[in-house]
């Protein structure tokens, strides 16, 4: 099954179109330009990472969750232990903001 990497939510709307079980752990989350290149770069490294100590690393938002820190940590891990590394699709959105 898909493994979707993306720096925005969209990844949340194609696995609910599809109706396929979430299999990443990087939905409804917000990540900016470079931190998302750092973390796609670095990807290796931050998968065996904790949460918490991504998001000491990358900013990261969730702004779609409003409870607490530790129940998005256990859906982090539960779709983490999901992921088809070998059916990764990564996504990136460059918005570029000229003021």
């Amino acid at each position: 099954m898909l493994t979707i990497i993306s720096d925005n939510c969209w990844g949340i709307g194609v696995y609910n179109t599809n109706e396929w079980q979430y299999n990443s752990p990087m939905l409804n989350w917000l990540v900016e330009c470079d931190p998302y290149i750092r973390f796609v770069e670095g990807f290796d490294r931050y998968m065996a990472m904790e949460l918490h100590e991504i998001r000491q690393e990358i900013k990261i938002d969730f702004p779609h969750y409003i409870m607490p820190f530790e129940q998005i940590v256990d859906l982090w891990n539960r779709r983490k232990a999901r992921m088809d590394m070998s059916n990764l699709l990564f996504k990136f959105s460059y918005m570029r903001n000229d003021g």
